[in-house]
């Protein structure tokens, strides 16, 4: 474990020292973890495991709990999806728009394939398929007579 260093002792004070939380992180030095641990499980390849995470927090800060390096895991993990829908939703909203404005064509057509395209995206829609074919089901309850006891 790494040594505090008397900056770290002085912020921890007596609180800290009778629970082993360790020194109290301003808003910046734990944003930066978080980001350190986005960076480790999205951008760097092979992605860094949570229990490697772990590793890496007791060997580079040690001054936390586990539990507080897997409340960064899951702050990164939340960080992730808030920017991957960020992403989704600027590419999402010129399509929306398109099929807004296809929703007030006069030409009924154009409406109704934009009606279509909508309960589509929007999971409502229901591919009907004709299957034809013949199939034969024996059902059988007990013994038969050709089973052997």
């Amino acid at each position: 474990m790494k040594e505090w260093t008397e900056e770290q002792k002085r912020r921890l004070g007596d609180a800290g020292r009778k629970n082993g939380s360790g020194p109290r992180l301003s808003h910046a030095e734990q944003d930066e973890r978080i980001r350190t641990c986005f960076h480790l499980r999205y951008v760097e390849r092979p992605a860094i495991t949570q229990p490697k995470w772990n590793e890496y927090c007791k060997e580079h800060y040690g001054d936390k709990s586990g539990m507080t390096y897997n409340k960064y895991w899951a702050m990164a993990g939340k960080m992730y999806e808030s920017t991957w829908k960020d992403i989704l939703r600027t590419y999402l909203l010129p399509a929306v728009n398109k099929i807004g404005s296809h929703l007030e064509s006069v030409d009924e057509k154009i409406q109704q394939k934009a009606v279509e395209q909508v309960f589509k995206y929007s999971g409502a829609h229901e591919d009907k398929i004709r299957v034809e074919g013949n199939s034969e089901i024996n059902l059988k309850w007990g013994k038969d007579e050709t089973d052997e006891a």
